[in-house]
């Protein structure tokens, strides 16, 4: 699947009869942009994709639109692997080759198999995987009716919040908790659970015993 074109959408790929806004040469491009160029080289890639030279022809949204999209990928919630199945299923629906191209190299090397990008050119229903027919079903809805249906949304929205909810959940150490269970124990017990502090007011700290002390 290295060759991104032994897939086409039924139409073709759509695409201008020459380029539009070419990229500029290296010489032409501004300081950061060139050393981007070489940050790229350290990942593998011989350049940046032409759309980062091409946006930063005009460097006053260069840089914001490099935040913003930087916060999709690399810094997204989304599994990698997810975040580069949708981009990709855009790509196809809106027959965007240059997308397409830039994208299946990009999924190979987070982990989507070739079989799981030969899927992404389906319809949902014909898709093995459950969680990839409602990110794909999704991905249609937008290009369609700029909208995901209720269903949809609500099965997406669980599959998503339980898994950050899983990964965020770390529960306490055995000590930490032995001590979170003796503090609330004492508060308790000194009948300040339901009391405000009076702001200007010193408050007074009762001093406890270790309960080490008592065996």
């Amino acid at each position: 699947m290295r060759d991104a074109d032994l897939l086409r959408p039924e139409r073709g790929w759509a695409r201008p009869d020459y380029v539009r806004i070419p990229a500029p040469p290296q010489r032409q491009r501004a300081v950061l942009l060139r050393a981007l160029s070489g940050v790229a080289r350290l990942f593998g890639r011989a350049e940046l994709p032409h759309i980062f030279p091409v946006i930063g022809i005009n460097g006053r949204i260069f840089w914001p639109w490099l935040l913003f999209a930087s916060q999709m990928m690399p810094f997204g919630r989304l599994p990698a692997t997810d975040r580069e199945k949708a981009i990709l299923r855009v790509a196809w629906r809106c027959r965007s080759r240059y997308e397409w191209g830039q994208h299946v190299e990009m999924a190979l090397r987070v982990g989507v198999s070739d079989k799981e990008i030969v899927e992404i050119t389906k319809a949902p229903g014909d898709i093995a995987n459950r969680d990839d027919q409602l990110l794909m079903a999704a991905c249609d809805q937008v290009c369609q009716q700029s909208l995901i249906d209720e269903d949809n949304w609500l099965a997406l929205n669980q599959k998503y919040n339980k898994r950050h909810n899983k990964k965020h959940h770390k529960p306490l150490h055995p000590r930490l908790k032995h001590q979170h269970n003796n503090l609330t124990l004492h508060e308790i017990q000194d009948g300040r659970r339901d009391q405000t502090p009076t702001p200007g007011r010193t408050q007074t700290t009762k001093t406890h015993t270790d309960t080490r002390t008592r065996q």
